[in-house]
């Protein structure tokens, strides 16, 4: 079960996806984030209450977003 690494390094050998270029998104800092950050992909925690990354999880959160609507922006942003 996540956030051990072999869930999401299955996910990314289904999808013939490498890490690095491959976003996570996920509202559980633990189980999503970390997780998704520990084999490599970019994350972005969707975090609807706007609440302050956490000091643990510093580092590990590529972009936070409180609504769906706003990934398409961060992923502009990556892309560009």
């Amino acid at each position: 079960p996540k956030p051990a690494k072999e869930p999401f390094i299955a996910a990314l050998e289904l999808c013939k996806a490498e890490a690095k270029s491959t976003i996570h998104v996920g509202d559980d800092l633990v189980s999503d984030v970390t997780g998704a950050h520990n084999v490599g992909m970019r994350t972005v925690w969707y975090n609807p209450k706007e609440l302050p990354v956490p000091e643990e999880h510093q580092g590990k959160v590529d972009a936070s977003i409180s609504s769906i609507s706003q990934l398409r922006d961060v992923v502009q942003a990556w892309a560009s």
